[in-house]
Order: structure tokens, then C-alpha cells, then sequence
């Protein structure tokens, strides 16, 4: 960029502005950021015509994500695969909110196969059985 640019951002996108050389000033509604080489700006939805001058090459980009995806149709999607390929994981059965959390963290800390006995265990330390 040599010169000055503008990047609409509506209520459905968002901007990203990285300076890989060079500087610019970032101007919008009122505000005025200077950035430099290595810096990275994002820029909120609804932040309307955002002004960028200077002399920089880097990355300006306006994002929608909003007409590419459907939020309702990938919650939909996403029900639809785990319904067909989940794994049937006991803990999942499971009611208690505590028990719950606790197997969560276990299988986010390693591989669920490795996991598994180590939950069983806990589980009949706590409920009994």
C-alpha cells in the first residue's frame, strides 16, 4: 500500500490489518492508531469506513462470514455427524455436572483410550461403584 485505503466494515464483518513493513495510521470515527512493521490490528464489526494511509506492504482484509456460513445449518450439520459417528464413551452418560467437568479436563489433558481407566477409577472412588 502507498497511500490511502478504506475498508468498509459492516454490522456482518470484521476487518485484520498486518504490517509485515513499513507504518500506516488507521483512522475511524474519531480515532486515530499509528502502527508499525510487525503490527497486527483487528478491526470490530460496525466499525463502519475505516481509513488506513501510509506507505506499508502487508495484509488488509475485510471478512463476512456471516453469508458463508449458517450458524443454524452447522449446528444442524454438526448434530447430524456426531448422532451418526460419535463414540459411545461412558462418561458421556453421565448426569452429574461435577463428573461431567472432571472427564472433560481428563480427556482434554490426553488421549481418550488413555484416559478411560484412570476416570473409572476416580468415578468408583467418589460415587462407589
Amino acid at each position: 500500500m502507498n497511500g490511502t485505503t478504506t475498508l468498509h466494515v459492516d454490522d456482518e464483518s470484521f476487518g485484520s490489518i498486518l504490517l509485515i513493513e513499513g507504518n500506516a495510521t488507521i483512522e475511524n470515527d474519531g480515532t486515530t492508531l499509528e502502527v508499525n512493521k510487525g503490527d497486527s490490528v483487528f478491526i470490530d464489526a460496525n466499525s463502519g469506513d475505516v481509513k488506513i494511509t501510509g506507505t506499508a506492504n502487508g495484509s488488509i482484509a475485510g471478512f463476512n462470514p456471516l453469508p458463508i456460513f449458517s450458524y443454524e445449518r452447522i449446528s444442524k450439520d454438526l448434530i447430524d455427524w456426531y448422532i451418526k459417528n460419535h463414540r459411545p464413551l461412558e462418561f458421556r452418560l453421565k448426569k452429574d455436572p461435577y463428573e461431567i467437568w472432571i472427564s472433560e479436563i481428563m480427556a482434554q489433558q490426553t488421549r481418550i483410550e488413555a484416559m478411560l481407566p484412570y476416570f473409572k477409577k476416580l468415578d468408583a472412588a467418589v460415587t462407589g461403584y
